[in-house]
């Protein structure tokens, strides 16, 4: 491995039994020719040594990766080595006990970001919420957060105006708030989370064309704020119209079905049953658009089945 600079000496330091210096070498070599670097499930520390082989200078080779996964690693934060891969276009670092990153703004080429299976949550023990996603690239089309703490969206996302998928699932999300930030989103997946309504804002997400909300806790009606309790307390500030549109209205916004461009929505294993979702306003528009989005799929696939909202 002399073009990396890897000595006998020194790479007998590098990992166990999964990162033998052969299968590591082998690697690096392989690296320096196409841009892909696969570390996953190497038994890697966040100070393994093969860290040093990665740096901008020579004999390292950081910018020529273009594709490294790190996955499967307990490496609880992001390598600081990482942020000098100016040329990255994919980065995976899933299942790798994550609990914090640091900002990789400057990886201006990103564009595929996997953090699933991680330990990432906004800390709730500062007064404001210390989020622990640090800055991400504006070049970022997809991202992955899947089954990770979030109670809420991560201040670090509403800077992504270029992405195209989110994959949220498997959090603990009460609230998506900031969402209309993302106004590039098409795809969105919130599955097991614990949301009970799909709120107005979604209405500024005009490309969205997916949503999977399975296994959330959204019923026909949204549940009242502590403030709007409040309010219904003291019914006599409210006429019997205004009391009436408080406990009424819609769990999914209007604006998803008339402002969107969505064809595709889920609601598997809500409390929401069918009929309801049918009688919301704004669903005609959905169903017409729906339709004719099948009219005109001849491949098959999600949009030619017969299932409507997931609930039949």
């Amino acid at each position: 491995l002399d073009i990396m600079g890897v000595s006998s000496s020194s790479s007998s330091e590098i990992g166990h039994s999964k990162g033998s210096k052969k299968i590591i070498d082998a690697k690096l070599v392989s690296a320096n020719k196409t841009g892909v670097l696969n570390l996953a499930n190497l038994d890697l520390k966040s100070r393994s040594h093969v860290w040093r082989y990665l740096s901008p200078e020579p004999p390292g080779i950081a910018l020529k990766i273009k594709s490294l996964d790190l996955s499967e690693n307990s490496l609880k934060t992001m390598p600081r080595e990482v942020f000098s891969m100016t040329n990255l276009k994919s980065l995976y670092l899933s299942k790798c006990n994550m609990q914090r990153t640091f900002p990789i703004n400057n990886l201006e080429k990103l564009l595929h970001l996997k953090l699933d299976h991680n330990d990432l949550e906004i800390d709730l023990s500062d007064g404001d919420g210390l989020d622990r996603l640090a800055a991400l690239p504006l070049s970022l089309l997809q991202l992955d957060l899947s089954f990770n703490h979030y109670i809420k969206l991560p201040g670090a996302l509403f800077t992504l105006i270029n992405l195209v998928e989110l994959n949220l699932q498997g959090n603990r999300i009460i609230s998506i708030e900031g969402i209309g930030h993302l106004t590039n989103l098409e795809d969105l997946l919130l599955d097991e989370n614990c949301l009970t309504e799909v709120p107005d804002e979604v209405a500024l997400l005009v490309k969205l064309r997916s949503i999977s909300l399975k296994s959330n806790r959204i019923g026909k009606y949204c549940p009242l704020s502590p403030q709007e309790e409040q309010r219904q307390a003291s019914a006599e500030a409210l006429s019997e119209k205004q009391l009436y549109e408080l406990q009424h209205r819609q769990s999914i916004s209007a604006g998803l079905f008339t402002h969107t461009s969505v064809v595709s929505i889920n609601l598997m294993g809500n409390i929401v049953k069918k009929e309801e979702v049918l009688s919301f306003e704004g669903v005609d528009v959905f169903l017409q658009r729906r339709k004719l989005s099948k009219d005109k799929s001849f491949a098959g696939g999600a949009l030619t089945d017969h299932s409507i909202f997931g609930l039949d």
